[in-house]
């Protein structure tokens, strides 16, 4: 993926939420530029352990950070401090770039995972159900 950014973006990408986790962090660090920000935030790909070198796998002057969805909803992290209405009036006014790659209804399923797993989806995977 990084790849596919990087041909779009050539100097990179001010930041990157990485929902995927281990088996991505390295290509997620990898579309980064200088003063980048990278926020594993998830992980769907697994939890196993990644192979992962900070002097060799860090691009100088990026930060990295991690938050794990499984504290939503905790005293810290109350679900009622997210600006859910706010989200998605920015998305839908084209503040946050929200761009679904393709919708799919929920007969169609298979294709939407097909597309999923081709790695050739340019957003999100919308299922309406």
């Amino acid at each position: 993926m990084s790849e596919a950014v990087r041909k779009l973006y050539p100097n990179g990408v001010d930041s990157v939420l990485d929902l995927v986790g281990n088996t991505a962090l390295c290509d997620s660090l990898r579309m980064l530029k200088k003063g980048g920000r990278l926020c594993q935030a998830g992980f769907l790909g697994g939890t196993q352990p990644v192979e992962f070198n900070p002097i060799v796998d860090m691009p100088s002057g990026a930060d990295l950070s991690f938050f794990g969805s499984f504290v939503l909803g905790s005293a810290d992290y109350p679900l009622s401090n997210i600006p859910m209405q706010r989200i998605v009036d920015s998305a839908a006014t084209g503040t946050f770039k929200a761009k679904s790659a393709k919708v799919f209804p929920f007969e169609h399923l298979p294709d939407a995972h097909r597309l999923m797993e081709s790695n050739e989806a340019t957003g999100k995977i919308v299922v309406v159900m």
